[in-house]
Parts: C-alpha cells; structure tokens; sequence
C-alpha cells in the first residue's frame, strides 16, 4: 500500500467479482476498463454505458515521438547570484 493515497480493498473484490455480463459491456480494445466496472456494478448497467460514453467522447493525446531536450538550465549558483532578497531594496 502506498503512503501517499487510500486504497479500498472492497473495490477490488468488486472488480474481482463482477458478473461477466459487466466485465464484457466494459472491455474496450479487449481491455476490461476497472472504473467501468466499478461503476456498473455499484450503480448499474446504465452508469457503466455512460461511463464509456464520457470516456469515449474524452479528448486524448497520443504522443508518437519522444519528448526534445529542452534548452540547458541556468546552474543554481547563477540563480542566486542574479536574484533574490540580494538585489531586492525592500528585503536588506
């Protein structure tokens, strides 16, 4: 379990023991979307077909090439150097 987040063992079992009529209106790309599932066996067949809408109507991005180098950061030592309360009147 991560530190950071809350993690809800009982939405596991749901997904684990959803019916398979829920399993397969929720595949997409033969993939079993678990927050469809979760919300159709929670709130019902309809939840899960609008949960597919919404994702299906989502704007995506695909990213096909890897991200360029970005120009070189300035070193923190110049950083400091230039900025800060050393050259600001109002923080002496």
């Amino acid at each position: 379990m991560f530190p950071c987040c809350s993690y809800d063992e009982q939405l596991e079992e749901v997904v684990d023991n959803a019916d398979e009529d829920i399993k397969e209106q929720c595949t997409v790309d033969g993939e079993v979307d678990i927050g469809c599932v979760i919300d159709g066996v929670t709130l019902g067949t309809e939840a899960a077909d609008l949960y597919l809408e919404v994702v299906e109507n989502a704007n995506t991005v695909s990213i096909t090439e890897s991200p360029t180098p970005g120009p070189p950061s300035t070193p923190i030592s110049k950083i400091s150097e230039s900025s800060g309360s050393q050259g600001d009147p109002h923080c002496q």
